[in-house]
């Protein structure tokens, strides 16, 4: 009896480096766009003059600031997998490896969570906790630390500080509103009742176990204020370097606008979104638009470009290390005879 012979299943191309090819493209357009308007302005001389007197003490500063901000993830992974047989180490370059491919693919956080998920469950870890770990980290923790800290830094502005004319009340109404979401989020964490009320959907308990309890709770948001404040702190450093002025009562408020733009799905970490519009918002408070440009742009540097080199390197050494161990695996099974 014969046979017939039949045909390999053609390969699927991936889609998501499509999808990362026109997020850049859309990034590196809106930036482009945005130089090219700003080179029509006669303070692009200072602004070039300003680049080429960087103050070494400030950029040091923004460097160390960054490199903070750098450790935080991998802590967060680390913890949340801490029971399981991920040694540090190798949730680190999980971690780098899921921002490093996140930044690039729009979507977020869906391409860091999966890239995690992936390699999480390829070491023996749990697929339901696989799963939470990287969305604690991508999405839960860094959304509550936010709304923690963005209620008192926007207050503080808008009361404290010397705000713009008619900034005022948007901003003292935003930190209310952010006020309020943490009170709420600080008694759902303390309060079994209250979650208990919540839709099933939620799974707040579920989230709050992955997190370690209210005490785990509690050290995650610790790590992740540090590394906010600490992103915060190179921004005005990188401001500095570069001989920038930026108002310190529109700083909270340009920082919360650049997490809002690097949420936004469909720019791989918000490229083009940020440089537009922190710029903007600086700019609006009186700052030199174009000396706020260069200071973003310098940050940008620090807080995207390179955490994205590193983490594709990351990516690239987890890609070599599974196909190693997957051929291992196939020359250990028995020959059939």
């Amino acid at each position: 009896m014969t046979t017939e012979a039949t045909e390999p299943a053609p390969r699927r191309i991936p889609s998501w480096p499509v999808r990362a090819a026109l997020g850049l493209v859309i990034g590196v357009v809106i930036i482009f766009a945005m130089l090219r308007l700003l080179a029509a302005d006669r303070s692009t001389t200072s602004v070039l003059e300003s680049a080429r007197h960087i103050s070494i003490g400030w950029a040091g500063a923004a460097i160390a600031f960054e490199l903070i901000a750098y450790c935080v993830p991998p802590a967060l992974l680390t913890r949340l997998v801490a029971d399981t047989p991920v040694k540090p180490v190798t949730a680190a370059r999980i971690t780098f490896a899921a921002i490093g491919v996140g930044n690039l693919v729009p979507g977020q956080p869906a391409p860091e969570t999966l890239i995690a998920y992936r390699e999480l469950s390829a070491r023996g870890v749990s697929r339901s906790r696989s799963l939470a770990a990287p969305l604690v980290m991508v999405v839960a923790v860094p959304a509550a630390a936010m709304a923690l800290l963005a209620g008192p830094l926007l207050l503080i502005s808008g009361v404290v500080l010397k705000l713009p004319s008619g900034w005022q009340i948007p901003v003292v109404t935003a930190g209310v509103i952010a006020t309020i979401l943490g009170i709420t989020l600080i008694v759902l964490t303390l309060v079994p009742a209250m979650r208990a009320r919540l839709p099933t959907l939620m799974r707040a308990d579920q989230i709050l176990a992955t997190m370690g309890g209210p005490a785990g709770a509690g050290v995650l948001m610790l790590l992740a204020f540090i590394g906010f404040t600490a992103d915060a702190l190179a921004l005005c450093s990188a401001g500095r370097a570069v001989g920038a002025q930026l108002p310190i009562a529109a700083l909270p408020v340009a920082y919360i606008v650049a997490t809002v733009a690097i949420a936004v799905p469909f720019l791989p970490g918000g490229l083009g979104a940020v440089e537009v519009a922190v710029p903007l918002v600086l700019a609006a408070a009186g700052a030199n638009y174009a000396h706020s440009v260069l200071a973003v742009l310098a940050w940008r540097i620090l807080q995207f470009w390179i955490p994205t080199l590193a983490g594709l390197a990351c990516y690239a050494t987890l890609v070599l290390e599974r196909r190693r161990r997957t051929r291992r695996q196939t020359q250990e099974l028995p020959s059939a005879g």
